[in-house]
């Protein structure tokens, strides 16, 4: 299901502001110290919370009626609503720490280029698992056209179409655009092409 309702009681701070439950979550408590910023926190809890439970697999219960709600001297209730899709592609798509390990003199030679980890990291991994946007025109490669599945959550994601011509163009690019940038930080050259700057210049005879 992509949308709930819930009921939320308010209740008044002990000094001020309010403190926000709700009965058929229990847990699920927040609170603000204005009533704007009060009914901000109850919706981000609710799908903080909400979100919780189903990736923990929990059953999500049914929303009691606001009218059977028990409500406290001072205080009152609403309705707060959740769109979960919304919820899921924000959670999807945050961004996480991860810690690895690579070689120092490549780590050294990535610097030095002020290359973005982060970055390459995130191409490499989509490129690996067949998704997303393979290619990036920051670095001249061509892109590959989309086509869309499913993942196994039920969320359409994009997908690149590997064997397309245009994406073996990309990668050809990229490696290219890749040993150039290794043999200037370097400073060398390979055999086949120092030979066949020799090669040419013995050509030209006066």
């Amino acid at each position: 299901m992509n949308r709930y309702i819930f009921p939320a009681v308010f209740e008044p701070g002990e000094h001020k502001g309010y403190c926000v439950s709700f009965p058929d979550l229990p847990g699920c408590i927040t609170e603000g110290d204005t009533l704007e910023e009060a009914l901000h926190m109850a919706k981000e809890a609710l799908e903080l919370h909400l979100y919780g439970m189903e990736e923990d697999g929990d059953p999500i219960p049914e929303s009691t009626p606001p009218q059977e709600i028990e409500i406290p001297t001072g205080g009152f209730v609403t309705i707060v609503e959740a769109w979960m899709d919304l919820v899921r592609d924000e959670m999807a798509n945050k961004a996480v720490k991860k810690t690895l390990t690579i070689p120092k003199w490549l780590n050294d030679l990535a610097e030095k280029n002020k290359i973005n980890f982060s970055h390459v990291l995130q191409v490499a991994l989509k490129h690996r698992l067949g998704i997303g946007n393979l290619v990036d025109k920051k670095y001249g490669i061509v892109q590959s056209p989309q086509t869309s599945i499913v993942h196994k959550s039920g969320q359409r994601i994009a997908a690149s179409a590997c064997g397309t011509r245009s994406f073996r163009i990309g990668i050809e690019r990229a490696n290219t655009a890749g040993e150039v940038l290794l043999k200037k930080a370097t400073g060398k050259v390979s055999r086949k092409t120092s030979s066949k700057k020799a090669s040419t210049s013995g050509g030209r005879k006066k």
